[in-house]
């Protein structure tokens, strides 16, 4: 009983912590807010999957957007990533009403679960509390993870269930029982499902298990890893079936009816120019790496890196071999898609499983060969006060990504970010045209206009921003399709009754010039426009 207890004290103070992060980085801050800022564009995405189902097309198999760029048209139907999320986010919506922090809980709560499982799984390979708190609490001090745990995209959720199917790795690793690897394939299968890249690890496992059923290698003392090898490929099998008939299927229904949202092909190194080849690097110089974690984080792991380098021999073979797999599979995704290298950051947080690992494999190290350090007090405090420098740099990056920075703070920020970073997230924050967008919508019902009818966003450049953000069906100018007054006359013979200019200073375009007599409305920054007029005068 009073271990029972003891347990839930540390799993309640686990919580506290990471409400308390969450209260650094201003979580409650952000979760009213709508899609915003950095990669408002793949939000927007998420959103507008998630409200077409929430709208009636519940269809699980049968996924579609705002944007009317399928079926001739006519519908937004195409799929890429598994729906799940997207669907049960909008069975929240039909039971609390359509509130988007509902989105957002919910990928916290992904990512409470996820960092529970690695304090869980560090402390079952250390039996010791504060490294275990401690490795969770610098994952999260991760930019791109803190910013993409409180938001709308599948990635947090997919590393978080990958990291649940480690610790239940773990588990069927030290006690042998298929239940335990079962739910770790269960748990892997879902994963991969919403993001495919979350499947590293999977990988790494399965070169375990090849690599002890051709008796090239040996993990225990005593006993095998997989001792029913036979039984137990029939769950990688599930896997990789699962996996590959859902992105199959996606590839059939988005051929099916034309619209495609998700970029499934590769862009690799040799297929960059020496100037996009340069722009990556800069990228990474200026802006990634910093997301990513801090320069300090960075010194740590490389330092770790190099004395389990040092001591390979030393080390268990469960590391030798997860290790090097790790980084060989991240190079191969980089030059393979290397444009994620220039602004991309959420391409990589399914990777900052390789300094977990790399973290993981030196405490262990320690705990093995220098027990004494591990245990150290003065090593503890020392890495308390990087863990609060971290926690610092992460809360000042969210700031900086949401929020203007004024001149009287810049000089406190620069303690923690350069200021081409601290430069760059000002801009977004200044040049943000969506505001007048965010609030609309009543307006336009007001108006007597109705969700479907069709809306033309010539200055919106993706699929779901401004459609989205608005709720109305419709097309904008991605990939130049509304690129001049021949492509705008198409589709308002085809349907469209409404144009929204959000950036006035394209009124003067000669694609625009015809089609802006008849203003209805301004709301802020937007300007909309009937286009009724115009289809009759095509029509004569």
């Amino acid at each position: 009983m009073l271990n029972k207890r003891s347990e839930l004290f540390r799993s309640l103070f686990v919580l506290f912590i990471f409400l308390a992060l969450c209260w650094a980085f201003q979580y409650g801050d952000i979760l009213g807010l709508r899609p915003r800022i950095f990669h408002v564009f793949r939000q927007a995405d998420c959103l507008s999957l998630t409200d077409n189902y929430y709208h009636g097309n519940w269809n699980f198999f049968q996924p579609s957007l705002h944007i009317l760029f399928s079926d001739n048209q006519t519908t937004g139907k195409s799929a890429g990533e598994f729906p799940l999320l997207y669907y049960f986010v909008a069975i929240l919506w039909k039971i609390f009403g359509k509130h988007e922090y509902i989105f957002r809980l919910v990928t916290i709560g992904f990512s409470l679960a996820g960092m529970y499982a690695l304090y869980k799984l560090v402390y079952a390979i250390l039996k010791d509390y504060f490294w275990a708190l401690a490795s969770a609490v610098l994952l999260f001090c991760s930019p791109i993870y803190a910013y993409y745990t409180n938001n709308f995209l599948v990635n947090v959720p997919a590393f978080s269930l990958m990291l649940i199917a480690l610790y239940y790795f773990y588990l069927f690793w030290q006690s042998g029982k298929n239940k335990h690897f079962y739910i770790c394939m269960a748990l892997f299968l879902l994963a991969g499902l919403f993001k495919i890249s979350s499947l590293l690890s999977f990988v790494v496992i399965g070169v375990i298990y090849l690599a002890e059923v051709s008796k090239l290698v040996r993990f225990k003392k005593e006993g095998l890893v997989f001792s029913q090898p036979r039984k137990q490929l029939f769950p990688f099998l599930i896997v990789l079936v699962g996996v590959s008939s859902w992105y199959l299927y996606a590839n059939y229904y988005s051929n099916l009816h034309g619209g495609k949202y998700t970029y499934n092909g590769t862009a690799s190194y040799w297929s960059e120019t020496k100037a996009e080849r340069k722009g990556a690097y800069d990228s990474v110089k200026e802006f990634m790496l910093y997301q990513i974690y801090s320069v300090a984080t960075f010194v740590y792991l490389i330092a770790c890196l190099i004395i389990l380098a040092i001591n390979f021999h030393k080390i268990s073979m469960i590391w030798r071999i997860t290790i090097p797999l790790l980084l060989l599979g991240y190079t191969t995704f980089i030059m393979l898609f290397f444009y994620s290298l220039n602004g991309h950051d959420y391409y990589h947080i399914d990777f900052l499983l390789i300094p977990v690992i790399i973290n993981l494999a030196f405490l262990h190290y320690l705990s093995v060969n220098e027990i004494w350090a591990l245990k150290s007090v003065s090593l503890k405090v020392f890495f308390s006060f990087f863990i609060l420098y971290n926690v610092l740099y992460c809360s000042n990056n969210m700031h900086m990504r949401y929020w203007q920075t004024a001149d009287d703070e810049k000089l406190y920020r620069q303690v923690f970010a350069p200021k081409t970073d601290l430069d760059l997230w000002n801009w977004y924050a200044w040049s943000y045209p969506n505001g007048s967008l965010e609030q609309v919508t009543p307006t336009l019902r007001a108006m007597g206009i109705k969700r479907d009818d069709v809306f033309l966003c010539p200055n919106d450049e993706s699929f779901s921003i401004h459609l989205y953000l608005m709720d109305q069906k419709g097309f904008t100018n991605m990939q130049g399709a509304l690129v001049d007054s021949a492509a705008i006359s198409t589709r308002i013979r085809n349907g469209a009754k409404y144009m929204e200019v959000s950036d006035t200073t394209t009124l003067n375009e000669p694609r625009l010039r015809p089609y802006i007599h008849h203003e209805i409305k301004r709301f802020g920054n937007l300007r909309i426009y009937d286009l009724s007029p115009y289809k009759v005068d095509i029509k004569s």
